[in-house]
């Protein structure tokens, strides 16, 4: 109980606590990390602290010894728990729901995915496995949904985790869902009428009372690219289907990308095409629909971004002055009453030379996107553009994407490279009744002239409609792998792992104001 009682003392009183500046935090013996090693303690989204789970001894011929520790926000032992599991497990995912760890094992032996909730304490309270009909190294279709589909735990505020798996010849798949504080587990198989090439679930948002998912949908055919768009309610208590309603509304075709549940309605933000193909046509702008708790559609607007954003940044045919689009990562409802939405300037190029490439070229060779400035914009709740400002920072480029993925549109590659980790925005901090929000992001550049190119974090800050920008370098050349996390406000904590010596640090830096 000893482990419990110091987090829920933790969790009381930090709140009132001044925050340590410059706090380090090592652990020593620590045996095959990752990122998904690494995750945040929070309570109504405030960063509370941070949990570590990794490899450290063996137990025996068939199981290893697991060590999951706990640290407060100021990097403070809070307790270590020690876990014995199967050496045959890769931890895919991890996170906490505001009560709960939750770990996302692969056992290649068993072949079989798991989800594990642990309390407080350290103890596992339930669990809900998901054993698979092929092997993911060796299945091709498999592969191709794993690059589309991110692997990463959704996390239902205070109510459980989500997770999405393909197990079915005909495309359909498995929604699961854990809650360790109810100790509620559901596996249910979505499976649409008639047969798509390609199936795409997306987590929106999700509640005591229901799980929302987006569906993406590609039809039949070899060279068929029409897409069908749906947003998918199932009962977070039982995974029973609630409804499914469709998106396409007229000759508006739209993509979401975030949901939130207010009055007793579920606003739908999402990107707009007037083309079914909307995975090879650029979006033609801004949609903001609102349905009733049944699926009926209330209220929906639509915003190109010529009339919105081309106030106040050059576009040509849908985009940005040089052949740049915007690449939308997060949106958040301010305490204006405002939609906040943070975005990335990018657009597809070939390695060699970095030379622009046209989404109807028929040059071959190695697939990148080059990255450019950062974008924020405010919407009212009509569409309407109130601001939108640009954030200088330096070019830089994605990983190399296959020769054969050149015919393919710059926002599907964009959504494939943010699923991998490749673009430079980060992650968004909110404060409890959103009048402050940051987005932060990874800048390669000169903070002053003369000086040298340096790994950068940067902070897109919005305190009641006012925007302003914060750097820092921050850079460990000797580490195996670095990681910046989200901490407190006008902090980042930055964890290295130092492979050769079995060490992981963390650094809690302080930004500039």
């Amino acid at each position: 109980m000893k482990f419990k009682l110091l987090l829920i003392i933790f969790l009381a009183i930090s709140a009132t606590q001044s925050f340590a500046q410059n706090a380090v935090k090592a652990f020593s013996d620590v045996k095959n990390v990752t990122v998904r090693n690494v995750g945040i303690i929070k309570k109504n989204n405030i960063v509370k602290g941070y949990f570590t789970f990794y490899e450290y001894d063996k137990a025996d011929k068939k199981n290893l010894i697991y060590k999951l520790n706990l640290v407060d926000e100021n990097l403070n032992d809070l307790g270590t728990k020690e876990i014995t599991g199967p050496k045959d497990w890769e931890l895919v995912s991890s996170g906490f729901d505001g009560n709960n760890f939750c770990f996302k094992f692969y056992d290649d032996k068993k072949r079989t995915f798991e989800l594990k909730v642990y309390n407080q304490d350290g103890v596992e309270v339930a669990s809900n496995p998901l054993k698979i009909n092929y092997k993911p190294s060796s299945n091709s279709k498999y592969e191709m949904y794993q690059q589309m589909t991110s692997p990463e735990l959704n996390i239902v505020e205070n109510n459980g985790f989500v997770d999405y798996t393909f197990n079915d010849p005909n495309d359909a798949f498995i929604i699961s869902y854990v809650n360790g504080g109810s100790k509620n587990t559901w596996q249910q198989t979505y499976q649409p009428e008639g047969k798509s090439k390609v199936m795409l679930p997306t987590f929106l948002n999700g509640n005591d009372e229901v799980i929302l998912t987006a569906v993406t949908r590609i039809e039949k055919g070899m060279y068929n690219t029409k897409t069908q768009h749906t947003v998918l309610a199932s009962s977070a208590k039982t995974g029973a289907q609630l409804f499914e309603v469709s998106t396409e509304i007229d000759d508006n075709h739209v993509v979401p990308i975030n949901a939130i549940f207010e009055n007793g309605n579920i606003v739908v933000i999402g990107l707009n095409y007037k083309s079914t193909k909307t995975l090879t046509s650029p979006p033609d702008g801004m949609a903001f629909l609102i349905f009733d708790k049944n699926g009926k559609l209330v209220k929906s607007n639509f915003k190109t971004f010529e009339e919105t954003l081309g106030k106040f940044l050059p576009m040509e045919d849908h985009k940005l002055k040089d052949g740049y689009y915007l690449y939308i990562h997060d949106m958040v409802r301010t305490r204006k009453n405002t939609n906040l939405v943070v975005a990335e300037k990018f657009k597809k190029a070939v390695d060699a030379g970095g030379l622009a490439l046209s989404l109807f070229s028929n040059k071959a060779g190695p697939i990148k996107l080059q990255l450019e400035n950062m974008v924020v914009m405010e919407y009212d709740l009509d569409g309407n553009l109130l601001q939108a400002k640009e954030i200088p920072k330096a070019k830089g480029s994605t990983g190399v994407f296959p020769s054969y993925t050149g015919f393919l549109t710059p926002y599907l590659l964009a959504t494939v490279a943010d699923i991998f980790g490749w673009m430079d925005y980060m992650y968004t901090v909110k404060s409890d009744d959103n009048g402050d929000i940051t987005f932060s992001f990874v800048d390669y550049d000169r903070l002053d002239a003369g000086a040298k190119k340096t790994e950068n974090f940067g902070q897109i800050k919005y305190h009641d409609g006012k925007i302003t920008v914060d750097k820092i370098p921050v850079k460990n050349e000797k580490a195996t792998f670095s990681r910046l996390m989200r901490a407190s406000t006008n902090h980042v904590l930055q964890v290295n792992y130092f492979k050769k010596e079995k060490k992981l640090t963390m650094d809690m830096i302080k930004l500039n104001n």
